[in-house]
């Protein structure tokens, strides 16, 4: 079920006219508030609940989504949510699926409570998650399912701790002004990474950049926005003489002001934009 601009009101009578419903997508969920919470009990049968842009929701739902625990996916984009209430849906144990995109009061706390719990985690989505740093990422080291992670905007995140999160398969970094190249090299050691993206982290340099995706053998799409013409050029020249990158399908190398470099090369290169997070 989707919705736009719903209030909590609208859906108090699902658990009356829906008992059996299992997924509730509501995709502007600015108006819904903590009533949402006494609702969701009553839906024992969810495993998918998305309330994105919930700005009016606070730490007084999270009992009642704790106790939910057959849900699979979950989207709780919520600001005013704190790391101290976050931490109690480690009760969710077959999680697949969270997004806490714009959870800004989400920390470390919360994100090494989760990763000890919910072992069946796949995707992670924590883009402006302010508070969280190298403690958080290294944390989720124990999520050995873990195969994807979108992480943005962290204020003091240097990427140390990226090169334990051994199951990657995709990775997507923006807006880390704090990140290093000694970050990035970390990332070599993720063995298993087919899919790079990388926006505005401002203090990675094109030798940043390579150190990390040079030794990744199975990389088929790499994408890299925002960086200036001459380290654009560096990197298309340092990977096409990476003989050992044999997979490598897709070179997506973006501007500053996202003005496309194309390369008519071996890397099946078509220019999409896609600029993440940008608030």
């Amino acid at each position: 079920m989707a919705g736009r601009m719903l209030l909590s009101e609208t859906l108090a009578d699902l658990p009356r006219v829906a008992p059996q419903l299992q997924q509730l997508v509501v995709s502007d969920a600015s108006h819904i508030d903590n009533a949402i919470g006494a609702i969701l009990v009553h839906l024992p049968n969810l495993h998918k609940l998305h309330l994105n842009s919930a700005r009016m929701v606070t730490d007084e739902v999270i009992p009642f989504i704790a106790q939910m625990t057959g849900l699979t996916d979950l989207s709780l984009q919520a600001e005013l949510i704190t790391d101290a209430a976050l931490c109690k849906l480690a009760s969710l144990s077959k999680i697949r699926k969270l997004d806490l995109f714009q959870c800004k009061l989400c920390g470390d706390s919360a994100i090494q409570a989760l990763a000890g719990s919910l072992q069946s985690l796949q995707d992670l989505d924590i883009g402006q998650c302010r508070k969280v740093s190298d403690a958080g990422i290294e944390a989720l080291a124990a999520c050995q399912n873990l195969n994807y992670l979108y992480f943005s905007r962290g204020e003091t995140f240097t990427g140390v701790g990226l090169g334990k999160l051994t199951s990657l398969t995709r990775l997507w970094l923006a807006y880390l002004s704090t990140i290093t190249n000694a970050g990035m090299a970390t990332i070599a050691n993720l063995k298993n990474l087919k899919e790079f993206r990388m926006n505005d982290c401002e203090n990675v340099s094109d030798e940043g950049i390579l150190s990390a995706i040079i030794p990744l053998q199975n990389l088929v799409d790499v994408h890299v926005e925002s960086i200036p013409s001459p380290a654009r050029e560096k990197i298309r020249l340092g990977v096409a003489k990476a003989s050992w990158l044999p997979n490598l399908k897709k070179l997506f190398l973006f501007g500053q002001n996202h003005k496309i470099a194309t390369y008519a090369n071996d890397y099946g290169i078509d220019g999409t934009d896609k600029s993440g997070d940008n608030q």
